[in-house]
């Protein structure tokens, strides 16, 4: 990967200390006391992060397939940490990437807010503000029944907004 002027909050990098009797791992600019703090974090299971080290792989080649990267190229330890790190919960963005976002959608897309007289503020995928899910159908031509019969059918919220109607997905509309 090439470096990046963005700072992440993992930067590049791993280095491997001892500090009073404990083996101190810098890993990504994060410091972990120890293999087992290492191996909680990025939810690999201690023996197979020390198999791996033992076996002579780097600790970034032992850790490959843990941790993930968003939009940006910058990488996190869990999917949850990325997720928090946007100010989201994790829940919300494993909907949003369920629903078919992208990453960078799901990550930056700003979430809902309670605060209008009826209390149904609604965000189309761009983060455009609607006060109720029928302002945003109107917006993009699409009738409210269509919309809601395509999330039923498991469509993403910008295939279902974006498609014309009339047209149908390998399964049929």
């Amino acid at each position: 990967r090439e470096n990046s002027d963005i700072q992440a909050p993992y930067d590049e990098g791993y280095h491997k200390r001892r500090i009073n009797g404990t083996t101190t791992y810098t890993i990504h600019g994060k410091k972990y006391h120890g293999l087992g703090e290492v191996a909680r974090t990025f939810k690999i299971p201690e023996g197979t992060l020390r198999k791996r080290l033992d076996n002579g792989l780097t600790m970034d080649e032992a850790l490959k397939g843990y941790g993930v990267y968003d939009h940006l190229g910058l990488f996190y330890p869990t999917e949850e940490a990325m997720a928090n790190f946007y100010g989201m919960s994790w829940s919300t963005y494993h909907r949003r990437k369920n629903e078919g976002w992208t990453i960078e959608d799901a990550l930056t897309t700003p979430l809902r807010t309670s605060g209008n007289t009826n209390g149904r503020n609604t965000y189309d995928h761009k983060g455009n503000h609607y006060n109720s899910v029928k302002e945003m159908c109107k917006a993009y031509n699409i009738d409210y029944g269509t919309f809601y019969k395509r999330l039923k059918k498991g469509w993403s919220i910008p295939k279902a907004l974006l498609t014309p109607k009339g047209t149908r997905d390998k399964k049929g509309e």
